[in-house]
């Protein structure tokens, strides 16, 4: 199961897909509700293997990532110039 965010200051998103499907779309606020989608994303690695791949501008996964870490999930950083060129494909 992936785990794919776009990180931004306050407002993100992420998908979750797992097997080439999209399961579900996240939204949320850091860094209030930041440690919630932890918790979605521990809840998910009990039935899962669960990776997370960030895209963001800047440092802004940073807290996220730490977060994640101390949970060990996986977790991979996106180049926000390949997430652009992808996007134009």
């Amino acid at each position: 199961m992936i785990v794919g965010g776009d990180v931004a200051k306050v407002e993100n998103k992420a998908a979750v897909v797992q097997d080439g499907e999209l399961i579900r779309l996240i939204g949320w606020k850091a860094p209030k509700e930041s440690r919630k989608l932890v918790e979605l994303i521990k809840g998910l690695a009990k039935v899962a293997k669960v990776e997370v791949a960030l895209e963001s501008t800047g440092t802004y996964e940073d807290p996220l990532r730490a977060l994640l870490a101390t949970e060990q999930v996986p977790v991979f950083r996106v180049s926000t110039k390949h997430a652009h060129d992808s996007a134009e494909l």
